[in-house]
């Protein structure tokens, strides 16, 4: 009964170690999905987009769950991720936002481990930095 005990342990926090695991590996893969639509839609909006309406060369700090183009261009991303607790910032690295000028956009949110949290070890944070465009 005792390695019974000692073994089913071991083998729920292994079991539950590869869940995290999982978890943390989809997160940073929508998270990357997300900041690569997010800079798309901050390319197509550059200055001379009249119908579609401008953004930049400012630097836009918001979260996913808010109304403008770059959030809701990755809605559909965020894959058993709550978008109030993803932020996103888009920074015109140029300092302007002609046709050939840098965007770069950058998601992080806070991840709550299962796991260490139960261990008492502290959170992740997950970031990405989206592509230059």
């Amino acid at each position: 009964m005792v390695e019974g005990a000692v073994v089913l342990a071991v083998l729920t926090l292994f079991v539950f170690s590869g869940m995290e695991l999982g978890m943390v590996v989809m997160r940073c893969n929508s998270l990357g999905e997300g900041s690569r639509r997010a800079a798309r839609a901050a390319i197509v909006r550059r200055k001379q987009a009249s119908q579609l309406g401008a953004l930049g060369p400012q630097t836009l700090a918001c979260s996913a769950a808010d109304s403008n183009a770059v959030a809701q261009a990755i809605n559909g991303t965020l894959a058993t991720t709550d978008p109030t607790s993803v932020q996103i910032q888009v920074a015109w690295l140029d300092g302007d936002n002609d046709v050939d000028d840098r965007v770069q956009v950058t998601l992080q949110y806070q991840h709550q481990m299962i796991v260490p949290a139960a261990l008492g070890w502290p959170c992740c944070c997950l970031r990405c930095a989206g592509p230059l465009g």
